[in-house]
């Protein structure tokens, strides 16, 4: 099926409003049952709508359980600008969810995605090639990973961390929910950064085995490790010769000597900036997996880039609530091999205390300012957020037994966030 153009997509809105025979055509037809449905519209909605188009015999596909295709297809952001793109499931976990997750990527030379009127300066990542459409289904207030990463970013001035917006998804002119259109980590993730690409290296820590863990079985079958466990995100290559070296030093080497090579190799504010916002947002799901690193060939040394925060503020997972306080003592053990051999050294432990009091002194993490971000966040959906409840969050499925409506999952995220800024001041 051709894509509508924004036009179109305007005009078929606004008609059946006026009462449109929804006989007249599939679309009108699947817009008319929106409105009936109370689906937001043009007229209703706070958020931005975006409308993806692709055959019918594709879509069915693109949702199946077991696809990786990737389809071409049309994308009408709410500008009115409408452009080809490719679409693609996405996740690991979340795939057997019912709300699915997407990568959409801009096709042609010099095509990326440009920011809508609507989004503040915060929400800004003009120039992308690629943006993921998180469903966030397990996380209810929709605004766990955009905290995460927006506290990264305003840690220190040299932090990467992706950017997120929230809209409205249509896919077929059939309502889909609230989405985070978040910015994908590529390499135009970290030219939009100030990174060097010519010999800089990107990985993405895929499989909860990740953790720096495992060289035996990295160098047994690297292909088969660099499939599932951890993925080269740039450059598209099959030289993983720096990071099996990283990784297997980090096993390898004890003592002062594992110190100086750490130090040496290793962007070390970046690693305690990550490893603070791990702590300070109880990410137990992100110790050993669900980040990248990268080799920033201009300093030589590897920083690190926080990715997937659904599970933390108070949830696990699988939306279970973590128990609280958390604590890297307890939690790094079994899963991070260099965040479990770096907190047995003083030197380490010193290292991260002072940091984080001096975020501590300056209100940086203070729970008010904390709860104000996420205040700020929650507002921008808040008007809409019964669109997807509607749909996705009242009494479906067993991955919403434990989970409060979005109104009620603040107080939990706060009790986190409070609990775990009193751990951090009381580390000794």
């Amino acid at each position: 099926m051709q894509a509508k153009n924004a036009g179109e997509a305007n005009v078929l809105g606004a008609t059946t409003k006026s009462g449109i025979d929804a006989s007249k055509s599939a679309d009108e037809g699947r817009l008319a049952e929106n409105l009936l449905n109370m689906h937001p519209t043009e007229g209703t909605s706070a958020l931005p709508i975006y409308y993806i188009t692709l055959d019918d015999k594709e879509r069915k596909t693109l949702f199946s359980r077991d696809n990786d295709d990737t389809f071409l297809a049309s994308l009408i952001q709410d500008d009115g600008s409408q452009h080809e793109i490719k679409i693609n499931r996405r996740g690991n976990s979340s795939r057997n969810l019912p709300k699915k997750s997407f990568t959409v990527k801009f096709q042609g030379d010099g095509k990326t995605f440009h920011n809508s009127p609507r989004f503040v300066e915060d929400d800004y990542f003009e120039g992308s090639k690629r943006i993921v459409l998180n469903a966030e289904y397990r996380d209810p207030s929709l605004a766990r990973s955009n905290l995460a990463y927006r506290l990264f970013r305003h840690l220190a001035d040299g932090n990467m961390s992706p950017h997120v917006f929230y809209i409205h998804l249509y896919i077929n002119y059939e309502y889909q929910g609230i989405y985070a259109a978040t910015e994908l980590v590529d390499e135009y993730f970290l030219t939009r950064n100030g990174r060097k690409l010519e010999g800089g290296l990107l990985y993405k820590m895929e499989d909860v085995s990740a953790g720096f863990n495992n060289p035996l079985s990295m160098r047994r079958n690297p292909d088969l490790f660099f499939e599932n466990v951890v993925e080269k995100k740039y450059p598209e290559d099959n030289d993983h010769t720096e990071f099996m070296a990283l990784v297997e030093n980090i096993n390898n080497l004890e003592g002062e000597e594992f110190m100086n090579f750490v130090m040496t190799d290793i962007d070390m504010d970046s690693l305690v900036d990550w490893l603070i916002l791990v702590a300070f947002t109880a990410h137990d799901d992100g110790m050993s997996h669900n980040f990248f690193i990268y080799k920033n060939s201009s300093t030589a040394r590897w920083e690190f880039i926080p990715w997937d925060f659904d599970a933390s503020f108070g949830r696990e997972w699988d939306t279970r609530k973590i128990k609280i306080p958390w604590k890297i003592e307890e939690r790094a053990i079994g899963k991070n091999v260099l965040i479990d051999k770096l907190w047995k050294f003083p030197e380490f432990k010193k290292r991260f205390k002072d940091r984080a009091q001096k975020y501590i002194q300056s209100n940086t993490i203070h729970p008010k300012r904390i709860a104000q971000l996420l205040e700020n966040i929650m507002t921008k959906v808040r008007q809409d957020i019964a669109y997807d409840e509607r749909l996705w969050h009242i009494g479906k499925g067993k991955w919403v037994e434990d989970l409060e409506r979005f109104n009620e999952e603040m107080p939990l995220m706060k009790a986190s966030i409070d609990t775990q800024y009193r751990y951090l001041r009381a580390l000794n």
